[in-house]
């Protein structure tokens, strides 16, 4: 008994090193890396994907991307993406089992064509992860334009205490979205029924508001393609809010 536990043991020692070793040679910046890269990131945003430069790829302990110069082409339609940057990182663990927790998360000029991406241009300097400092919680934020509208974003997110801490998307998740002298603050929830959804939103601009129900509830699908863009429509206008109230009683679930 003793010794079939003792093989048992050295077969998990033996599989567990030789798959790290795998594991490394799958790791590097090679071409054959930076292609089997471009070719995952195509499939996730339909699209034909290069990059000018793979900066790092490992995967044990943590599975780190960064990457230089992405642009990407639309499979259907017309457009474009590109970045400067791109990089993320996962425990691998974490990834294993799920968890869904980010040791990192930066991009770093963020540009987007409109019509297959995006229903106006849009440009990010940056959309990252920051760590908490002080009273600042720990959030993801943004800031940039759509259309020609000058547009920034705070998201919370929650954070493990350790020594390199991890970062997630809790049920929800405090947010506040400006867009030119709009306001939108409410809560993020990227779990609800298995859907990503904003929830109890309130939308001001200066003295105008919204005449929303406390509790409100609106799909990611239905901001991004039906309220944003009507949004960015009063701004650009000099429009009063009073349609952008009417299309998100429309779309409110």
């Amino acid at each position: 008994m003793k010794n079939l536990l003792l093989i048992f043991l050295c077969v998990i020692v033996i599989g567990g090193l030789l798959l790290i070793a795998v594991l490394s040679l799958i790791a590097g910046t090679g071409e054959s890396q930076k292609k089997g890269l471009e070719q995952a990131f195509g499939e996730f945003l339909s699209s034909q994907v290069t990059f000018q430069k793979l900066n790092h790829f490992n995967i044990i302990p943590q599975l780190t991307i960064d990457i230089s110069g992405l642009n990407a082409t639309p499979n259907v339609g017309s457009g474009f993406l590109t970045a400067d940057r791109v990089a993320f990182s996962f425990n691998a663990a974490d990834l294993l089992f799920k968890k869904g927790r980010l040791l990192d998360f930066t991009i770093e000029n963020l540009k987007i064509a409109s019509t297959t991406f995006s229903n106006y241009p849009a440009q990010y300097d940056y959309i990252k992860i920051f760590p908490e400092s002080g009273d600042v919680k720990a959030h993801m934020g943004a800031i940039g334009s759509y259309g020609s509208v000058p547009v920034t974003f705070s998201v919370d997110v929650g954070h493990s205490q350790n020594a390199m801490p991890t970062y997630y998307f809790e049920d929800h998740n405090p947010l506040k979205f400006t867009m030119g002298k709009s306001e939108i603050v409410g809560d993020f929830a990227p779990f609800d029924a298995n859907k990503m959804v904003f929830k109890n939103l309130r939308l001001t601009r200066g003295d105008e508001k919204c005449d929303l129900p406390a509790e409100n509830r609106l799909s990611w699908e239905n901001f991004r393609d039906q309220i944003l863009p009507k949004l960015t429509e009063t701004e650009m206008k000099n429009q009063k809010l009073d349609t952008v109230c009417q299309t998100f009683k429309s779309y409110a679930l």
